[in-house]
């Protein structure tokens, strides 16, 4: 399992909701007010990601809407090696603490 930042803070909120959406994500409650605030945290991101001015967007998914971490390495090293300064997310390898 990958743990992402989202992840990573909703279980530190909630351990018990992180738990449900990773062992039984079919019971998870998705209504109009839960739809309206995913669309707001998104928007939210969008303009954080603008703040210091323009970025890359690495983000990858492959054909079942999983993250694509092949592919956003790939993105990640082709624009740092453009010179890009903000690619986003950044992707680094536990190996050597280094874009992978």
């Amino acid at each position: 399992m990958m743990v992402t930042k989202s992840f990573f803070v909703q279980t530190w909120l909630c351990p018990k909701g992180a738990w449900l959406k990773n062992n039984k994500p079919e019971a998870a409650v998705i209504n109009e007010n839960t739809i309206a605030r995913m669309e707001t945290g998104r928007e939210v991101g969008e303009l954080a990601r603008g703040l210091f001015g323009p970025y890359c967007n690495a983000t990858a998914v492959d054909e079942n809407g999983r993250l694509d971490l092949a592919r956003m390495i790939a993105i990640t090293r082709a624009e740092m090696k453009k010179g890009t300064d903000a690619v986003l997310p950044r992707i680094l390898c536990k190996r050597h603490n280094s874009v992978e």
